[in-house]
């Protein structure tokens, strides 16, 4: 009995430290900088979810597209509302604007 729950323990640590291991890869891929260990925790949480859904998207038969990560794998919903345009004051999306060419409309 002893021996299941150690080798129990053993397997989630091992799986805490892939994911941060991976999380990690990441951190250095793209040049992430943390202040703080709570921000480093917030971000680890943010791109474990985010690969969670990658990799359930790649590992899904009859898709013919592939996901992965990119600088945004850490952000939270406020930072990519804000790369997307969305005011914080009024939560609008302000949609750009695109000129057709002549003769394309």
């Amino acid at each position: 009995m002893r021996s299941f729950a150690a080798l129990a323990l053993a397997g989630a640590a091992s799986a805490i430290s892939l994911e941060t291991f991976e999380f990690m890869q990441y951190v250095s891929r793209f040049g992430k900088q943390y202040n703080t260990v709570e921000e480093f925790n917030m971000r680890l949480e943010l791109f474990t979810a985010v690969d969670k859904e990658i990799k359930e998207w790649n590992a899904t038969d009859g898709i013919t597209s592939t996901m992965g990560h990119n600088f945004m794998s850490d952000y939270t919903d406020a930072e990519k509302k804000a790369m997307r345009g969305v005011s914080e004051a009024n939560q609008e999306y302000h949609e750009p604007t695109h000129f057709a060419p002549e003769g394309y409309l």
